[in-house]
């Protein structure tokens, strides 16, 4: 695994690393989004322990109900909303009693959703992605794989030379 796991406030800060991003004047809160390049499954085992995190918060942000605390992390919450919920996630974050009274301060969300980043200022967006060379197969990497014509082995083996055949 290539990402550097740092001592922080917030599980995901290894996540977006020393990179300044949130934009706390013009929201009031620092709201930022790391998005998952299209190479990365939430079945990776890097997510193992962290698939659930923030779906407990999910009908708190949407329904304006008390969440508690001063910073919340989402990972993936596309997994649990509706395309509908998904556009109106950061809509309803802005709008949260407890992001208005500034009890809240920090919202991460971990996704993979255009739906969800499209309510996003670029300089809120942390785009990152795994060296991880396990991860990610591709449509005919997947379909080598499937059909017998080469071992995980020999994909790995070919990616680490830098050939995309």
């Amino acid at each position: 695994m290539s990402i550097e796991v740092r001592q922080g406030n917030n599980i995901t800060d290894r996540f977006f690393g020393d990179q300044e991003i949130g934009n706390i004047e013009e929201r009031g809160y620092r709201l930022r989004l790391a998005i998952l390049g299209p190479r990365i499954s939430p079945r990776h085992p890097h997510f193992e322990y962290t698939r659930e995190m923030g779906m407990g918060h999910l009908e708190s942000v949407l329904y304006h109900r008390p969440i508690g605390g001063e910073s919340i992390a989402f990972m993936l919450p596309e997994r649990w909303l509706s395309v509908h919920e998904q556009y109106y996630l950061i809509h309803s974050l802005n709008r949260h009693p407890e992001i208005v009274a500034q009890s809240l301060r920090s919202v991460d969300i971990i996704t993979q959703s255009p739906l969800i980043l499209g309510s996003a200022h670029a300089n809120e967006v942390a785009v990152i992605g795994f060296n991880d060379a396990a991860e990610g197969l591709v449509q005919n990497e997947l379909s080598d794989l499937a059909h017998g014509r080469k071992t995980l082995e020999e994909i790995l083996a070919v990616r680490a030379l830098g050939d995309t055949r």
